[in-house]
């Protein structure tokens, strides 16, 4: 097998030659909107439709009395704002509604929400479109799903929903009220693209159902014939606060629910990836659906005691019969982990063992593009702050698959670090990475410290902490699809330069190529507010 992985001296040399390129031109090419005030501190945004004539952005945030409002607005490309009616109002029979999740369908946004009959004891998922000229609710209301809690627990979780590719079915998901003691179940809903119910199905998991909520739903998929896919982490303990406290792990169970709602279970626990003495820790997993053969896979990283990490492929429908292909990583880029120094080991510098997929992309031919991320969660217990949960990422792999084998792996270095030192919820838009493919290339936009960028030795790099986003670059790298050389590595932002800290994970990319960007230009004192800011970039 033959990688075009870059080496180490040469990865050194070409990130020299690369940072030399970075100049101030990119982010003068990046069109940037008015500081638009937010209405709290607490002002949560998402882009929940956007296109070449404009971009929908629903605010979720507290108003004087610390409820949570939402409101809607447009802005054109130009940054031309029309706001809708405030708050939007969830109502269904003189009861309020709460707010759940907001989607785009056919170019229209829709929000879903949830109304609970306190009296009759029953919860009912509604979902609305959205009028174009009030920005207010469109008609009727569409009701989704209906559960009845009388003498059960009544879960706190939510509802989700995942589309098909296609757009044509959706998938609507929420926990089930249960009993003491009892095992968590989820209620499923299968939907065409008018709405209409196609299937429904209820998963009862290997699960205490105090400890379920429906995060633990780490990936749906749904394929070309409608079969749905869902992964589930599953807490071996009885109290899951206390196993992250401890740093035990989960397992993974893989779901099949298909029209007639009948439903297969799969553990993946200790998968016998490699001879069947040996068992492997599943360190993450996702699933990801082909758009023409509308095959669905399951791509993971394995750890093994005292042995190398790899890299595992599944195919997803035949997991309940079949063991998964093992991927070994490339020799280069283990060279590269046998060569970090002795005194980042005793650091516990995240290793090949920490790598976790986070993107997927499908290519017609059956191809596979991954990007995955050193990924390190370090929870412990503060006297003062309570729990902390810090989070560390590091570098980036970024492989190209051909029939289950690794044709060409390349490995970006980056630091970052989140969450602790008293902030309990860890602002995860502003760390992490963005990617997508664009005419032959991977694009991959992240944060980065303006120190790091003139430094090409991997190890003397700083960790950039993003509590609080003072000198925080966007980074945009451009690697080639055929062979994974990384042509370019440019800073476009500096947030002392343009005052806005871009959220790598919520740009969108536009029909026309060009990327839409949401961020905020924060204010560091309670008494200021900070505001929101869009940016539009057409790089090409």
């Amino acid at each position: 097998m033959t990688f075009n992985t870059t080496n180490w001296k040469h990865r050194a040399a070409l990130l020299g030659a690369i940072i030399i390129l970075a100049t101030t031109a990119w982010t003068q090419e990046i069109e940037w909107s008015e500081n638009y005030p937010m209405n709290s501190i607490f002002n949560q945004n998402e882009l929940i439709q956007a296109s070449t004539d404009g971009f929908y952005v629903l605010e979720n945030y507290k108003d004087a009395n610390y409820y949570y409002q939402q409101s809607l607005s447009f802005y054109t490309l130009g940054f031309e704002k029309r706001e809708g009616a405030k708050p939007l109002a969830f109502m269904e029979d003189k009861l309020k509604g709460t707010y759940q999740f907001a989607l785009s369908k056919d170019k229209t946004p829709y929000v879903a929400y949830s109304v609970d009959r306190v009296e009759t004891q029953q919860e009912t998922l509604f979902i609305n479109a959205l009028e174009s000229s009030t920005l207010g609710l469109s008609g009727q209301p569409t009701k989704l799903l209906e559960i009845d809690y009388k003498d059960k627990i009544k879960p706190k979780g939510g509802y989700r929903y995942c589309a098909s590719p296609d757009g044509s079915r959706m998938l609507f998901y929420g926990q089930l009220p249960y009993e003491k003691k009892a095992k968590g179940t989820l209620q499923l809903l299968l939907v065409d693209a008018g709405l209409e119910a196609l299937g429904r199905g209820v998963v009862s998991l290997k699960q205490e159902a105090d400890i379920l909520t429906v995060s633990d739903v780490v990936d749906v998929v749904i394929d070309n014939d409608g079969l749905v896919y869902l992964l589930c982490k599953l807490y071996k303990g009885k109290d899951k606060k206390e196993e992250k406290k401890l740093g035990k792990r989960f397992v993974y169970s893989l779901i099949q629910m298909d029209y007639k709602a009948k439903t297969k279970v799969q553990i993946l626990d200790t998968l016998k990836v490699l001879s069947p003495q040996d068992s492997a820790i599943v360190v993450s997993a996702k699933l990801s659906v082909n758009r023409t053969s509308g095959a669905v896979t399951c791509l993971g990283t394995y750890k093994l005691p005292r042995k190398q990490p790899g890299l595992f492929s599944l195919n997803a429908e035949q997991a309940f019969v079949e063991m998964p292909v093992v991927l070994d990583y490339p020799a280069e880029v283990l060279a590269l982990e046998a060569k970090m120094p002795r005194k980042i080991k005793k650091k516990k510098h995240l290793s090949l063992k920490n790598y976790k997929i986070k993107s997927i992309f499908e290519q017609t031919d059956g191809t596979q593009i991954i990007v995955a991320e050193q990924h390190y969660i370090n929870v412990y217990w503060d006297k003062s702050e309570g729990r902390q949960e810090q989070h560390k990422l590091n570098n980036l792999l970024v492989a190209k698959l051909v029939d289950q084998k690794i044709v060409w792996a390349t490995v970006l270095a980056k630091r970052q670090k989140a969450g602790a030192e008293g902030y309990t919820n860890v602002p995860e838009k502003l760390y992490s990475f963005y990617a997508f493919l664009r005419k032959g290339n991977i694009h991959i936009l992240y944060n980065e410290m303006k120190e790091n960028l003139a430094i090409t030795d991997e190890f003397q790099l700083e960790k950039g902490h993003y509590n609080k986003p003072k000198d925080c670059y966007l980074v945009h790298c451009k690697m080639d699809l055929n062979s994974g050389v990384l042509n370019t590595k440019e800073s476009i932002l500096g947030l002392k330069e343009a005052g806005v800290a871009v959220y790598p994970k919520e740009t969108k990319v536009l029909e026309d190529g060009s990327l839409l960007f949401l961020g905020v230009k924060p204010e560091y004192s309670l008494k200021k507010l900070s505001y929101i800011r869009f940016g539009h970039w057409d790089f090409e």
